[in-house]
């Protein structure tokens, strides 16, 4: 369902969150801060962690061949989410209230309501 609403809001909010001439590709990764391989982390390392594995694993590929750009979204099962994912929210935030021509300032809310909704 997270998914779906990253598509939605990806495709009729976000055509300006690239750059231009490449594609923007996200990838959505839900994981638990209790779990036996996060928990001699922080729950900030365990965040990085999921990031740049997500990037090792996809970047190379996607700016080389796909021309695209790629954004991990990184969230907990606690509620928590990444610091790309909180970039990605800021910038959708910001291009839903231009698009709609509202004040940026409940924008978020809705953002973040509709995702835990999902």
């Amino acid at each position: 369902m997270i998914l779906l609403l990253y598509t939605l809001f990806f495709s009729s909010s976000c055509f300006r969150m690239h750059q231009r001439g490449f594609e923007p590709l996200i990838d959505v990764r839900i994981f638990h801060p209790g779990a036996d391989s996060n928990k001699c982390k922080t729950t900030d390392g365990a965040f990085e962690k999921h990031e740049e594995e997500k990037k090792r694993m996809y970047n190379k590929r996607i700016i080389q061949v796909e021309k695209a750009t790629f954004t991990p979204l990184v969230f907990s099962t606690s509620g928590g989410m990444g610091k790309e994912a909180e970039k990605f929210h800021k910038r959708l935030a910001t291009l839903i209230a231009e698009k709609r021509d509202t004040p940026y300032r409940g924008v978020p809310t809705y953002c973040y309501g509709r995702a835990s909704r999902s």
